[in-house]
């Protein structure tokens, strides 16, 4: 854990390098990520639509996408990263030189890989799985294919990026099937880190002509990817969640930016960069809340397994919600009061 400076409601607090946008950004998300994985849980007094299910129904305007609402979560982790990932990079570089940034940038992630690899072993030996990959494995994997990608051109030159990404996408399309669920058979194994890192360079595009503020070309650059998901459906097929194909990555990639875009715009009419009291604090320290929610959603899993759901059955996992979710805010509230960003 590290300890930065006070909190300053400008686009980038130079006191700690942060980009107020997108914590805000992230907290919100992190906060809908632990709702739409809690509620899936008991039956509810009212019926959720189904296309906020994984893989549910897919009716209206879902049917362009061929997938839910909670179907986009794992690009979403790739399209957060990628709007920071080679500014914080660039931070660290200032900061320990290049050496050892790069030497950090590959501990974190194998960290991140360890982690999640260990407590996916601890959940297959409670609760009786074989499940030998997770998307959260592949955060840290990308991160180590990332490596080769962080000089100094690549980084501040946001057009290559854009090359990167476009080309990596077309790659991982002809070699998907050649090496489809390599590793693993779930989640899309290690071969989906290839995709990742395309959505990882596009989502850097993404932000750097938000910070430049050039909203009419980030307009234009969101309508070339409506145009690019609507090309990869009619030529490639259609998007297939838990396949992770390249309709789904683009397809993914056009639907959050679509998600930023919206945000983008209300933030620009009514916040204006300023920090959402706590849910900012919550997207800074993203990964913390993340082992939080896997922490929490786990405990409902174990709970609906060994048929132990206590009385008053929906209201108790409610009260359950409000209680995780009280909890999340009074550490984001203890997080900002001492000035703590949480880090590997």
């Amino acid at each position: 854990m590290a300890k930065t400076n006070a909190l300053a409601p400008i686009t980038k607090d130079k006191s700690m390098g942060r980009v107020v946008i997108v914590d805000n950004f992230k907290g919100l998300l992190i906060l809908f990520f632990f709702f739409t994985h809690s509620y899936s849980f008991p039956s509810y007094l009212f019926e959720f639509p189904t296309w906020m299910h994984h893989s549910g129904g897919i009716v209206g305007i879902w049917t362009f996408f061929n997938f839910t609402l909670m179907d986009i979560g794992p690009i979403a982790f790739f399209f957060l990263i990628g709007l920071t990932m080679f500014k914080v990079f660039d931070k660290h570089v200032a900061k320990d030189g290049k050496k050892a940034a790069y030497k950090n940038f590959f501990a974190r992630n194998l960290t991140v890989f360890g982690f999640f690899a260990a407590a996916t072993y601890i959940k297959n030996r409670l609760f009786h799985e074989n499940v030998d990959w997770e998307n959260l494995h592949a955060i840290g994997i990308t991160g180590v294919f990332m490596l080769p990608f962080m000089f100094s051109f690549i980084r501040k030159n946001t057009w290559v990026r854009l090359v990167l990404g476009v080309a990596i996408l077309t790659l991982y399309h002809f070699f998907y099937t050649q090496f489809q669920f390599l590793w693993s058979n779930y989640a899309g194994g290690m071969t989906t880190c290839i995709g990742f890192m395309g959505v990882v360079f596009l989502a850097s595009v993404i932000q750097d002509l938000v910070e430049k503020k050039r909203p009419w070309l980030y307009l234009g650059f969101s309508v070339l990817l409506f145009f690019a998901a609507w090309g990869a459906k009619e030529f490639f097929g259609d998007a297939v969640y838990k396949a992770y194909n390249s309709t789904y990555m683009i397809m993914c990639t056009f639907a959050m930016n679509t998600i930023y875009l919206v945000f983008y715009a209300i933030d620009r009419l009514f916040i204006r960069n300023r920090p959402i009291p706590l849910v900012a604090t919550v997207g800074r320290n993203i990964l913390l809340y993340i082992l939080l929610t896997f922490l929490f959603v786990n405990v409902l899993m174990a709970l609906q397994k060994a048929g132990t759901v206590p009385p008053f059955g929906v209201l108790a996992f409610i009260i359950f919600d409000v209680c995780v979710y009280t909890f999340f805010l009074l550490l984001a509230r203890f997080l900002e009061k001492k000035r703590i960003i949480f880090k590997f």
